[in-house]
C-alpha cells in the first residue's frame, strides 16, 4: 500500500529477494571489532549460547534471562521459528540433550540497563526489520528483564497481529531464553 520509492517498500522488497541472514555476523563483527578476547566469531548465534553452555573457552557463560540481571556487553538471545515456547529451562534440557544443531536463534548485544533508573534495557541488534536495530525492553526493580512472555499456543491457535489483538504485534514478545554473561575481566 505504500507509494513506489518509499524506503520500506524497497527494504521489504530487498529482503523478500535476497533474505540472507546476517545478524549473526553481526554481533562476531561487533565482537570482534571491541577485541573480546576468546570470543569465536560464527554465522550462527545458536553456536554462541552452546559454546557457553559448554564453557569452551568463551567469554560468556550461560544464564537464565529471568533470574540475572543483564549488564553491558551482555547478549540476550531469544529461540526464533518455533511452534512452542521453552524459556531457558526448555533450552538447557535441550542442550543436554545434544538436540540444538540447526535451531534458529537471535541474539542481541546489551548496550545499557538502567541508566539513571530509568528501568530500561537498551539492547542493539542486526537484521531486525532488515537493519540495525535498538530494543528498548523494561526491568522490573530488581533490574532482571520484565519481557512479554510468547502465549503457549500452536501454529494454529497463535495470535495474529491486529487492531484487536495489540499484544501480539510487540517485536519483544519473543522466547528470550538466553543471557550470556560476559565474564568479568581478568587482571
Amino acid at each position: 500500500m505504500a507509494a513506489p520509492g518509499e524506503r520500506a517498500t524497497d527494504n521489504d522488497c530487498r529482503a523478500f529477494l535476497l533474505d540472507n541472514p546476517w545478524s549473526a555476523a553481526f554481533i562476531s563483527w561487533v565482537m570482534v571489532r571491541a577485541s573480546v578476547p576468546g570470543f569465536q566469531p560464527s554465522p550462527r548465534h545458536i553456536d554462541y549460547i552452546r559454546a557457553a553452555y559448554r564453557a569452551d573457552a568463551t567469554p560468556y557463560r550461560l544464564a537464565d534471562p529471568a533470574m540475572e540481571k543483564p549488564a553491558p556487553g551482555d547478549l540476550l538471545c531469544f529461540l526464533r521459528d518455533r511452534s512452542d515456547t521453552l524459556n531457558h529451562a526448555g533450552l538447557m534440557q535441550a542442550l543436554q540433550a545434544g538436540r540444538t544443531d540447526r535451531w534458529k536463534s537471535h541474539c542481541e548485544v546489551v548496550v545499557a540497563a538502567n541508566p539513571g533508573g530509568d528501568h530500561t534495557l537498551y539492547l542493539v541488534g542486526g537484521n531486525v526489520a532488515n537493519t540495525v536495530i535498538m530494543r528498548k525492553l523494561a526491568l522490573d526493580r530488581a533490574g532482571r528483564r520484565e519481557l512479554p512472555v510468547p502465549p503457549a499456543s500452536t501454529p494454529d491457535t497463535l495470535p495474529s497481529c491486529s487492531p484487536g489483538q495489540e499484544d501480539a504485534c510487540s517485536f519483544n514478545r519473543q522466547d528470550w531464553a538466553a543471557l550470556l554473561k560476559l565474564a568479568p575481566k581478568l587482571p
